[in-house]
């Protein structure tokens, strides 16, 4: 939604809105969570005073605000099993990284009053313009939100990333788990461009554990015989696979990376011992190797945006093979293989 769309709704919703809160709201949007002196024990100490919170009604698990960030309501992250742990770290990670700029906050402040101007929300010119002379005078630091809005709707929320959002079920699903089990396997299947690799890092940073990538056992040149690449899912070297990784999943192991590019193996890869495990790459879910995993994950995406995504990610000349070779390659092994029916959880990629 374009911010003053964001701004009407949010006004729509919770009518106590001051003027505080709206810039506030904008502040989030172009800043994040920039201002906070972001380290996991900073992080934590803030949640835990506020993980207990009520739920009210009404409440809504996350909140987008635009500029790809939300709030996500700390009570409903609790009721739906994300452990504080998880969410202290999701929380860091969402802040990593985001700095917004004074000018662009500005122009949203433009957009602000030009909504109190047309009369769109109750709010007046010049209390905007006094809230400006005093973040000015602190050195842009936020605000927070006015009394009336906490008396009214009793705020506790964190800014996420909508791309971290998009997966909170996901998050809970492996939390439940791991309170039950000491480890977990995990394999992350699905089309090319469909963000696998990105998921794979975000788990891997709240979680602290280590990734195996399947495209570190793709088929050399010498096997890629007509029958073998005839065979669903036979583009990728699963023998070596389950001799060098599969068996050793969740115990700690080391592997030499083959690359497609140099036809050659890397220096060797350690993968430590840690209660998750992610194996994430197409093939990943393959017959052959899927039976060890605790949990299955299928990244789907639509043609037009795949398309999108890996010319700007590798380049036009890439793009004809991804089309010409192994997009089709994947299809066989989706199609025939039944791997997106096999998946736990299921998540499209639209943007």
């Amino acid at each position: 939604m374009e911010l003053k769309e964001i701004l009407i709704n949010e006004y729509r919703k919770r009518p106590a809105m001051q003027t505080a809160d709206f810039i506030k709201l904008i502040y989030q949007n172009e800043f994040g969570g920039a201002h906070i002196g972001f380290c996991t024990v900073q992080s934590k100490n803030s949640i835990t005073e506020e993980w207990n919170a009520p739920v009210r009604e009404g409440d809504e698990l996350f909140e987008p605000i635009g500029n790809g960030l939300g709030r996500a309501n700390i009570g409903k992250i609790r009721e739906l099993g994300i452990s504080l742990d998880t969410f202290c770290r999701i929380f860091y990670l969402s802040g990593r990284g985001k700095a917004g700029r004074e000018a662009d906050f500005e122009k949203k402040i433009d957009i602000l009053r030009q909504c109190a101007e047309n009369k769109e929300i109750p709010v007046y010119p010049d209390e905007i313009d006094r809230f400006l002379e005093y973040m000015e005078e602190n050195d842009f630091e936020p605000i927070g939100h006015s009394m009336e809005y906490k008396a009214r709707y009793n705020p506790h929320y964190r800014l996420v990333r909508e791309e971290i959002a998009r997966y909170f079920t996901l998050f809970a699903e492996i939390d439940k788990r791991l309170a039950k089990k000491d480890s977990l396997i995990m394999a992350i299947d699905g089309r090319s461009g469909s963000g696998k690799s990105d998921l794979a890092e975000m788990l891997a940073f709240v979680y602290e554990c280590d990734v195996v990538h399947m495209d570190d056992f793709f088929l050399p040149e010498e096997m890629k015989t007509p029958e073998r690449l005839a065979e669903p899912g036979g583009n990728v070297y699963y023998e070596r696979f389950e001799k060098e990784a599969f068996n050793f999943l969740g115990n700690g192991f080391s592997y030499k990376p083959y690359s497609c590019k140099t036809k050659d193996f890397g220096d060797a890869v350690t993968i430590r011992k840690t209660p998750l495990t992610i194996v994430e790459g197409v093939y990943s879910m393959h017959p052959k190797l899927a039976d060890k995993y605790d949990l299955k994950v299928f990244l789907d995406i639509k043609p037009e945006l795949q398309r999108e995504r890996i010319l700007k990610r590798s380049g036009e000349e890439l793009w004809k093979k991804f089309e010409k070779i192994w997009i089709p390659l994947e299809e066989e092994y989706f199609s025939k293989l039944g791997v997106k029916d096999k998946a736990d959880f299921y998540f499209l990629t639209e943007k």
